[in-house]
């Protein structure tokens, strides 16, 4: 019995190969030759025979690195503009939260609460809904830990947030003021 000769010649063969990427391999070739020339595919045999004697793994590997190069070459400029550019806006929402937040308590000359004769902090503005607070901290959390992840840094922040709770302070309403519990 002869075998039927294919009528996908070796470079037809190699270029399906190529197209299949880093993770090409034999068995997905021959299903892809099959879908696109049925009958006419070459046998799993001739495939491993053409790899082996054309030297298919070097001059994919050739090729993928060729187009990794240029990739990196045309991509790697932007990417690192936009990597600096999106550092810059979380910083820039970092150091604008860190002033919101450093507003709440009236300091001293050496940048230190001001406490009351009970020892809590006089604050200097009034939060009537505790979970505005919780949510300006929240998004500085978040924030911090986009920079660490942009900066390649561990994605856990080393910024914990210890608690939030109501303290008697002085206010002609005498409503209760906010401290961010350490």
């Amino acid at each position: 019995m002869t075998q039927k000769k294919s009528l996908v010649d070796r470079e037809v063969a190699y270029l399906a190969y190529l197209k299949l990427g880093p993770s090409r391999n034999l068995t997905i070739l021959l299903k892809t030759l099959k879908e696109k020339y049925g009958e006419d595919a070459p046998s799993y045999g001739s495939l491993k025979a053409w790899r082996k004697k054309d030297n298919w793994n070097y001059r994919a590997g050739n090729d993928d690195a060729s187009v990794y190069e240029q990739v990196v070459e045309d991509v790697m400029p932007e990417m690192i503009k936009e990597r600096a550019d999106m550092l810059s806006a979380v910083h820039a929402i970092n150091t604008d939260i860190d002033w919101l937040i450093s507003g709440i308590y009236t300091l001293d000359k050496f940048g230190d609460p001001i406490r009351d004769e009970h020892g809590h902090p006089i604050t200097k503005i009034f939060v009537e809904d505790v979970r505005d607070l919780e949510k300006l901290l929240s998004v500085r959390l978040r924030a911090v830990e986009i920079e660490l992840k942009l900066r390649g840094e561990p994605s856990k922040s080393e910024v914990a947030i210890t608690g939030i709770e109501f303290v008697p302070a002085r206010y002609e309403c005498d409503k209760p003021a906010l401290k961010v519990g350490s």
